[in-house]
This record gives C-alpha cells, structure tokens and sequence, in this order.
C-alpha cells in the first residue's frame, strides 16, 4: 500500500512539474516574441534615432516582462515536490 501510495503522488507531482514547465515554455514563447518584435521595429528605423518615447514604452515593457518572470519564480520556488524514495530491502 505505501508503494502505491508513493507511486500515486509521483503521479501527481509529475503531473504538476510538466504544468510549470508549460507556463515557463508559454512564457518563454511570448518574451520571444516580444523581443523579436523589438528587434523588427529597431532594423526598420535603419540607423534614425529612436525618440524617447520609443525607448520609455520599450522599458516599461521589459519592466512588464521582468514581472513577468518574477512571477514564475516564485511559482516555481513555491512548488514543493516531496522527494519520493524506497526503503532499501
């Protein structure tokens, strides 16, 4: 029964750590994105000075994405999976 028992939150820690890891590839998709966007609106000024109100609404949006990651953190750092181990026979 204690086999079982251990098998059975395994499951279900599995089960949580492949739910982090999707947030965290969702996450990692949109900075992609984002950045990728950045870098298009930057090649196409080709070489004109960028105004600041450009670079504040570029700050104030990595200021958002670093949130962002900081809220994974602590869901990560939050998420407690009990080690799961056998006695030795």
């Amino acid at each position: 029964m204690i086999g079982l028992d251990l098998l059975g939150k395994a499951a279900k820690n599995v089960g949580e750590l492949a739910n982090c890891v999707a947030k965290f590839a969702s996450w990692c998709s949109t900075a992609e994105t984002v950045i990728s966007s950045w870098e298009r609106q930057v090649m196409s000024a080709e070489g004109r000075r960028l105004s600041r109100v450009r670079i504040s609404i570029a700050r104030k949006r990595w200021g958002v994405l670093q949130k962002d990651y900081e809220v994974y953190k602590r869901s990560v750092s939050d998420l407690h999976l009990p080690l799961v181990y056998s006695d030795p026979i």
